[in-house]
């Protein structure tokens, strides 16, 4: 299929929901209105409709929408990954004895191809593994709002689910932790671990406390924690759920992350397990 014959066709769909039928309600509207407000014939309104004060500003709105459209669909069709960034991810689970990950997207991005790809590279891992590898997972809410749509049906809630399950049948280890309890695994670092954490410039170290909050300046919660065997260092590796280029950090470049991943394994393990009220599948209950 080309193409150009696969964007008429996504044009097609959109433009009959998203433009086709809200002109032909307008359009009935506006006739209903001339015949029954201001009580004139249907010619007239219909006359009304074809006028050039009407035509130009729907031409604009028409003209508007496809090239947004255009930018729209350039956007979906491009490669959603990048495929080195999976081959450096996959070398680096070499010899792995543990994959300590931490993630903050949104639960809907989870079933993308990138993400998705990049959770069956892990699966794989785990599956085919002759050696003892340990899989943990830990889903991070940077904000009660991002809470809440996990919990919610008509927002995250199914797709959170779905990725719960996914995790429990392959006896991945997965919980959460809360905004809170977040703020107090990042107090565990030092000023300038948060700073690299939060991705602020060396330049602007000299603002204010209140101005450099996680709220400004978010926290990069996508990274995961590899342990190798035979070796007492720890790596991190920023993960690239969509086109990021694959980072791998070690020694002082690594230390803000396994500071921070160290606060948090306290606060939602016990003893090697996730704690009961840190399970992420407790956490959604029933329905």
């Amino acid at each position: 299929m080309s193409i150009w014959t696969a964007l008429r066709r996504i044009f097609a769909e959109h433009f009959l929901y998203h433009m086709a039928i809200p002109l032909f309600i307008g359009a009935l509207v506006e006739v209903y209105r001339v015949t029954t407000i201001e009580e004139r014939t249907v010619h007239v309104a219909v006359e009304g409709l074809l006028n050039l004060a009407h035509i130009v500003p729907i031409a604009v709105v028409v003209v508007t929408y496809f090239v947004v459209m255009l930018f729209i669909v350039t956007h979906d069709t491009a490669p959603p990954f990048e495929t080195a960034n999976y081959s450096i991810v996959d070398q680096q689970l070499q010899h792995a004895t543990r994959y300590f990950a931490f993630c903050g997207i949104p639960f809907r991005e989870w079933f993308g191809p990138g993400p998705f790809k990049y959770f069956a590279l892990l699966a794989a891992k785990k599956h085919h593994c002759t050696t003892s590898f340990r899989y943990d997972r830990v889903i991070v809410f940077a904000t009660n709002r991002q809470k809440l749509n996990a919990e919610s049906t008509i927002l995250d809630r199914y797709h959170a689910e779905s990725l719960a399950t996914a995790h429990k049948e392959l006896d991945i280890p997965m919980g959460w932790l809360g905004p809170k309890e977040l703020r107090q695994a990042a107090h565990s670092c030092k000023k300038p671990e948060r700073l690299k954490l939060q991705r602020i410039p060396r330049a602007l170290s000299w603002l204010p406390v209140r101005l450099l909050s996680m709220r400004l300046w978010p926290l990069q919660l996508d990274f995961a924690v590899i342990e190798h065997e035979g070796s007492t260092k720890r790596i991190v590796l920023i993960v690239p759920f969509k086109k990021a280029e694959t980072i791998v950090l070690k020694d002082d470049d690594a230390s803000p992350y396994l500071t921070l991943a160290d606060a948090i394994e306290q606060i939602v393990f016990e003893k090697g397990k996730v704690r009961k009220d840190h399970n992420f599948l407790a956490l959604l209950g029933p329905d």
